[in-house]
């Protein structure tokens, strides 16, 4: 089947907050094992979430590699909760690698 259209590789749950978040982990990568990156992750059922979830997500990208993640259907909270961390990178649509943007090479800091 072709991934354009593929259905996603993992979903996640409707809570996922710090009491959840290392279950959610562990099942998304044993479900995500052995699948060919970027992994497609369902994040649209998300009710209740915390920033354990952002922490869960960036983990996966980790795990994913180069050829990152593509997260589909997050929630607009989600996006406002990772502006808020600094970290929308994230959640960004589409496939994704483990790494966030750097600052220009030509920036010195003075």
């Amino acid at each position: 089947m072709d991934r354009q259209v593929a259905q996603a590789d993992f979903s996640l749950p409707q809570t996922l907050t710090v009491a959840q978040a290392a279950d959610v982990l562990a099942q998304a990568l044993r479900s995500l094992s052995g699948k060919p990156a970027p992994w497609r992750i369902q994040a649209g059922g998300l009710l209740q979430f915390d920033s354990s979830c952002l922490a869960v997500l960036m983990e996966l990208r980790r795990r994913a590699g180069d050829s990152g993640v593509e997260l589909l259907g997050v929630p607009h909270r989600l996006r406002s909760l990772a502006d808020a961390y600094g970290v929308a990178f994230v959640v960004e649509t589409g496939a994704v690698s483990a790494n966030p943007p750097t600052a220009a090479s030509g920036d010195t800091g003075r």
